[in-house]
């Protein structure tokens, strides 16, 4: 996707820059919301990331100008230090896609940018639907997993989480997002169901340490796989 993001904090930026563009997007910044209008004016982008608080003219009145002159479906996403109740119910009243408060979290910052993607339609990149990775080889559209060619009994949830597991190899996926990628649950609700299917995972499919790789709880965030070898 190209994005445009308005962040006045120039530390801030660069760093939420780096995570948008390791995940395959281009990120044209401004620190001015009068500039970001002008780009907009000129050039076609697939998303807004807006901070609130800029000098001149403040994210709320780029997202107004947004809704009255461009495509209302112009996703909209708020990164703002501002978490006051009525602040939030404003922007999303106002049209905001989706509003995150700061400080702000990398995987659930991207998860976020690429639900509210989904949610407007935007093709950000289809995703493989085969793939082989080490001694693993899945097929989306059969729904089959392999474990160095033998094929694995998986039920239709371990299959859907292997596969979200693979295709973020290497990232913290925080509990949130695979609740609601795989089960459509709430973060909110208490729940084993998660745990219980990745430990049934590691088993099937020798997700340990003696195979070459790492599939760890990450206190406080979520779950995260990786390659241990060099075939990765």
């Amino acid at each position: 996707m190209h994005i445009a993001f308005l962040e006045d904090d120039h530390d801030q930026a660069e760093v939420v820059k780096v995570w948008i563009e390791d995940a395959g997007h281009d990120v044209a910044w401004f620190d001015r919301g009068s500039d970001m209008i002008n780009a907009i004016r000129s050039d076609r982008f697939d998303m807004v990331l807006l901070d609130w608080q800029v000098p001149e003219l403040d994210g709320f009145s780029v997202l107004r100008w947004i809704r009255q002159n461009v495509d209302e479906q112009l996703p909209v996403i708020f990164l703002t230090q501002r978490d006051a109740e009525e602040d939030v119910v404003k922007a999303l009243e106002s049209g905001a896609d989706d509003y995150l408060t700061k400080p702000l979290s990398p995987p659930i910052t991207l998860a976020r940018i690429e639900a509210v993607a989904r949610r407007s339609g935007i093709e950000s990149g289809a995703p493989d639907t085969h793939n082989t990775i080490g001694p693993i080889e899945y097929d989306t559209d059969r729904e089959s997993m392999t474990l160095n060619g033998e094929l694995v009994s998986l039920t239709r949830r371990e299959f859907a989480l292997a596969v979200y597991l693979m295709r973020n190899l290497g990232r913290i996926i925080p509990r949130e997002v695979l609740l609601k990628e795989i089960w459509g649950l709430n973060a909110q609700v208490v729940t084993r169901t998660l745990d219980t299917h990745i430990s049934r995972l590691r088993k099937k499919l020798q997700l340990n340490e003696e195979a070459g790789w790492s599939l760890k709880s990450i206190y406080h965030h979520g779950y995260r796989l990786e390659r241990l070898d060099a075939e990765s």
